[in-house]
């Protein structure tokens, strides 16, 4: 679900990722932040390890940056989002899968 917030050039939604389930990889033209509600998830920037994200966490996806982000193996997370709106109304660039070696390549 995602709603637009009157006088605010932004979208929100909340998400819910069953365990295991992550986006493809992607781009925000205009960024995007979100913060973890319940469970525990993952999030990557491309080229890098991913890291874990619990409740309360907060991520910053910058405008231009491949990142992915979803729930852990073992357990749903769920998000609430803030994507910024670009001029031209697209609001993201969805690409390719993220592979089970990105997912699970995590930070120690």
């Amino acid at each position: 679900m995602s709603q637009q917030i009157p006088g605010m050039p932004v979208h929100n939604g909340i998400v819910i990722f069953e365990p295991g389930a992550r986006t493809f990889w992607h781009i925000h033209p205009a960024s995007q932040f979100f913060t973890a509600l319940r469970g525990e998830g993952r999030t990557g920037v491309y080229g890098e390890k991913a890291r874990v994200v619990k409740p309360g966490d907060a991520v910053i996806c910058p405008a231009g940056v491949k990142h992915f982000h979803g729930a852990g193996p073992d357990t749903q997370m769920v998000q609430m989002t803030v994507t910024g709106d670009h001029p031209e109304g697209k609001r993201v660039t969805w690409l390719e899968e993220v592979t089970d070696e990105q997912y699970n390549n995590i930070e120690k």
